[in-house]
């Protein structure tokens, strides 16, 4: 069959080297959705090359796109931006679509750049391909539903488009546009160091039914899964033609239909899958019963995230994440008692959060089994339900879209002075970490002990990280009043 057109389609990098670099799953889900309308698509991934653009320029020029699709983060908007300037000059005549969670929750800034003709927003496999058809036939974009786009009033946001109800039908990810033995050398979500086994991100579910106020809304919040054959096919596919053995389950809330989840991994028992799970997004920890712990480790978990974010309960009413306390630190015991290397997620800069509100959470992941630990700073992302209520006591107005981080996150909403929310970030990793036999339990217990080095190094960086809040200048600024 002759193709459609020529789609490009470009995972851009972010700016810190150590950012996790897993396989870009949501092109792919993408490219599959374009490949059944019969087009011609290939991927490429800038966080390979940062150095070596020129290179990926002139590919992509070789491969000569009708339409180009750039996806990122907010983090990864500086390069997202850079490199649509850099596509628009060798391809003035191509159009040029951004995509993911930055196109989804700025899509008003990402139109401000004239290199880019469209943002989708939220879920693409329907509405990139509807999309591409209206631009490649040039048409009218405004019935596409779930876009941006510019007109003679300025940006226009179409009507949101519904979330894809049965995920089964959403075509298989296209894994054989990309190279994954070559993602095992970086950098990943799971571990934090550079692991040689060869692994898959995959997603059983999309979005979670809880509405804490700090979280994206990128896939509403109806909980929707896909079935369990249908996961164990993806599994089965990518172990058979791939040599995939580790895969990280990026779910939103993995563990929310506990009854589905049993059931993947009792396929994965049945079939003798010889498979290695992890789960770098995080659990939900009040709702996770010892027995379903204790199967997900038959089926090959050996890696588990817990999400807690504060150890205050009146911080935790007031970002509306209610988990009970008291059953997490139960569920923690349980995955260390089973031999699952398990990380806590925590988050400092609560709004109304107090330096003893900080200590109290960090002596409740100091007190606790678990293996290690991340201290977040919390991030206000426009979209969220802490943007809104919040935004008048966002400080600083403005901050480089670059440093939009998780783990050197800029923004302070909290009680305290900026230095002393720094300070106490790098007490909290300093407090865990050089608690009496930690060390001695991370080295016996990591995932891949031959990686151990690395990660310290980059623990270390984190613990001695100085930095200051400063008023942003330049175009890939979030402006937030």
């Amino acid at each position: 069959e002759v193709p459609m057109a020529r789609i490009a389609l470009v995972k851009c990098e972010a700016v810190r080297r150590d950012t996790p670099l897993s396989p870009c799953l949501g092109i792919l889900y993408l490219a599959s959705a374009l490949r059944q309308e019969r087009h011609e698509v290939r991927v490429w991934d800038l966080r390979f090359a940062p150095r070596e653009t020129p290179r990926v320029i002139e590919e992509i020029r070789s491969f000569r796109p009708d339409l180009i699709g750039l996806s990122g983060l907010t983090c990864e908007a500086p390069s997202l931006h850079r490199f649509a300037g850099r596509l628009r000059e060798v391809f003035p005549a191509a159009h040029i679509v951004a995509g993911g969670p930055h196109a989804s929750a700025y899509p008003e800034a990402v139109l401000a750049d004239a290199n880019i003709d469209a943002a989708v927003r939220g879920e693409g496999e329907r509405t990139f391909p509807e999309l591409a058809a209206v631009l490649l036939a040039g048409g009218d974009c405004s019935g596409v539903k779930g876009i941006g786009f510019r007109s003679g009033a300025g940006v226009v946001l179409t009507e949101p488009r519904e979330p894809i109800g049965d995920l089964d039908l959403i075509p298989r990810p296209a894994w054989e546009l990309i190279d994954l033995g070559r993602y095992r050398e970086y950098y990943r979500n799971t571990e934090m160091g550079r692991p040689g086994s060869r692994y898959a991100v995959i997603m059983t579910s999309r979005s979670c039914p809880y509405r804490c106020a700090y979280c994206h809304n990128l896939f509403g919040k109806g909980f929707r899964a896909r079935s369990p054959e249908h996961v164990i096919g993806e599994m089965e596919y990518l172990y058979r033609d791939h040599g995939v053995t580790d895969f990280e389950i990026v779910d939103d809330i993995f563990n929310f239909d506990q009854d589905r989840a049993a059931d993947i991994c009792r396929l994965i028992l049945r079939k003798g899958l010889p498979v290695r799970l992890s789960f770098p997004n995080g659990i939900r920890a009040d709702v996770m019963p010892r027995g379903l712990l204790a199967l997900m480790r038959r089926a090959g978990t050996y890696y588990l995230a817990v999400g807690v974010e504060t150890a205050v309960p009146r911080l935790q009413r007031l970002v509306r994440k209610h988990l009970d306390l008291e059953k997490v630190r139960r569920t923690i015991e349980d995955a260390v008692d089973l031999g699952i290397y398990t990380m806590g997620f925590f988050m400092l800069g609560f709004p109304t959060e107090t330096r003893e509100d900080v200590l109290r959470t960090i002596r409740f992941a100091r007190e606790s089994r678990l293996h290690a630990a991340h201290f977040h700073l919390l991030t206000p992302f426009r979209g969220t339900d802490l943007y809104r209520e919040y935004r008048d006591h966002i400080r600083p107005a403005r901050v480089p879209y670059g440093t939009y981080d998780y783990f050197e996150g800029y923004f302070n909403l909290s009680e305290m002075e900026d230095r002393e929310l720094f300070r106490l970030q790098r007490r909290a990793n300093r407090m865990f970490y050089l608690k009496a036999g930690r060390l001695w339990r991370i080295a016996r217990s990591y995932p891949d002990r031959r990686n151990v080095f690395h990660a310290g190094k980059v623990l270390l960086r984190r613990s001695l990280a100085r930095r200051y809040l400063d008023p942003a200048d330049g175009q890939d600024c979030a402006d937030q009043v």
